[in-house]
């Protein structure tokens, strides 16, 4: 080992250059891929759900569920009445409609 105490200055300003640059090196990828992360935590939270949201899949469930006849609460029995009323109005309609050559005079 040398006491020379130029080595020693010349080690050690390596040393505190080295670590300075990394430091300076991981502040700045810290800071370039900060809003990274911030998008993939909150798409994370997004999939999963918080406390006072629900997750993708629940909120998927719950849509898939409006799709599926249930006795009358869910917007498929909603719809398939509305289309039975239609349907009926339709026949209704066509009963009472003149023939369909004489629609040109009634206009």
């Amino acid at each position: 080992m040398s006491t020379d105490p130029q080595f020693w200055a010349l080690i050690w300003g390596t040393v505190i250059a080295a670590f300075s640059g990394l430091g300076i090196f991981l502040g700045w990828l810290v800071k370039r891929a900060w809003p990274f992360v911030q998008r993939v935590v909150r798409f994370i939270d997004q999939w999963h759900g918080t406390s006072t949201q629900p997750g993708v899949l629940d909120r998927l469930a719950a849509v898939e569920a409006e799709l599926r006849p249930n006795g009358g609460g869910s917007i498929k029995d909603q719809i398939t009445r509305m289309d039975a009323r239609l349907n009926d109005i339709s026949q209704k309609l066509r009963a009472v409609e003149p023939d369909s050559t004489n629609r040109e005079e009634i206009r």
